[in-house]
């Protein structure tokens, strides 16, 4: 062992962390910051030590800030990451696309039930009256009524349906307080129009145990659009739910740091794992979806179903905004099925294969109205890598 790997194995033990931790955040470190040490003077060697110590500080800084947060470092690899969901939008698009069509009755039978605030403009006064529920003004228990006030404009938070009407919808209507007393902020409040959600599975355990399993991992907002890379190796800190199935993610502190040195640790190979956590492994690939939707689309669970099967890479074409599109088409040589992968810019490195390869894919089946099977992807895993030769430099 060097002098440097004893160097970052003792920070390391002093600081509660792995090396391999340690050893990543110094080259992050290097990257940043070495040009500038190397035009001030520094020599490599010192640069290296600089970066460690800094690295050191900052690992050391960071998990004081977990422990503080009631957080956890989970370790292993996200099996899925789907698209993030915004509730709120779509909630916010039907309501507007219904008061198109209801009837004044109707409209104000949404507004004594609680479900909205609707304004109408005044065209002989100006301003907007508003038709509130009274027992929500008051933050009362709830009731159903109607109550007219007049305003000068329009909140920020409200959607405008046309040149005569507005609305918002009411976050919560039915929970005043919490348990423990306090007051629920969303009662009777009006409801952002975006509430981006993002619902990852997660192949892991907490650091320092042993036992592996499947957590389902939650994040709201800014974390929300966040494209965790599929079967990389790594750690990520996060709130745990009471029952140890689910943990949440915490804006500045969820952030996932790849670690290749886990992988030795893994029970399996990402392919093994799958076939026994996913919900069905097909064998016959997209020939199988089919019949799948058929049997299983009246499952209650239905929507929280997730299925395997290989494919194989047909064509890697980049995207204009960066990032690339990979066709992954069937391994049957008598079938011409595909879907589209879309690998974000942030995943690029990802991409050490090239068509011909073989590829795992994880994610949901559906069927449209014209009842043409569907796949969306959430995650992929390169089970046999075609490597393209290392160029040749010069003439033969």
């Amino acid at each position: 062992m060097s002098d440097i790997e004893q160097t970052i194995e003792r920070i390391a033990k002093n600081v509660g962390c792995d090396a391999a931790t340690i050893a990543s955040r110094m080259e992050e470190v290097l990257g940043e910051q070495q040009a500038t040490w190397i035009a001030a003077g520094k020599t490599e060697e010192q640069c290296t030590l600089l970066a460690l110590r800094v690295a050191g500080r900052l690992v050391k800084n960071e998990n004081d800030k977990l422990k503080r947060s009631g957080c956890v470092t989970y370790e292993g690899m996200f099996l899925t990451s789907p698209k993030y969901k915004d509730w709120a939008e779509y909630a916010y698009k039907q309501m507007k696309n219904q008061l198109e069509t209801l009837s004044d009755d109707a409209v104000k039978g949404l507004v004594e039930a609680g479900k909205m605030v609707l304004f109408e403009y005044d065209p002989v006064g100006g301003g907007y009256t508003k038709y509130s529920n009274p027992s929500l003004n008051r933050k009362e228990a709830f009731s159903e009524g109607i109550t007219e006030a007049t305003v000068d404009e329009l909140p920020k938070e409200a959607v405008i349906v046309n040149s005569d009407r507005a609305f918002y919808l009411i976050w919560n209507n039915n929970t005043p307080s919490f348990q423990n007393g306090k007051s629920n902020f969303k009662y009777g409040s009006a409801r952002p129009q975006s509430e981006k959600e993002r619902t990852c599975l997660f192949f892991g355990r907490q650091q320092g145990t042993k036992d592996w399993g499947t957590l389902t991992m939650r994040y709201s907002g800014a974390l929300a659009l966040i494209d965790h890379p599929t079967y990389v190796p790594g750690s990520i800190a996060m709130y745990p739910g009471r029952d140890g199935t689910v943990a949440y993610g915490k804006p500045n502190l969820s952030n996932f740091t790849q670690n290749d040195d886990l992988s030795a640790s893994f029970p399996a190979d990402p392919a093994g794992i799958v076939e026994k956590e996913a919900t069905a492994f097909l064998e016959n690939g997209f020939a199988d979806l089919g019949s799948y939707i058929t049997t299983h689309k009246g499952d209650k669970d239905w929507y929280d179903q997730w299925v395997a099967f290989k494919g194989e890479v047909a064509h890697i074409d980049p995207r204009e905004n960066g990032g690339f599109v990979m066709t992954v088409g069937d391994l049957d040589v008598n079938s011409f099925e595909s879907t589209d992968v879309y690998v974000p810019q942030t995943q690029e490195d990802l991409l050490t294969f090239t068509v011909g390869s073989e590829i795992l894919l994880v994610g949901q089946p559906w069927m449209n109205k014209d009842g043409e099977v569907n796949f969306s992807t959430t995650g992929w895993w390169c089970s046999d890598a075609m490597v393209a030769p290392a160029p040749v430099e010069g003439w033969d």
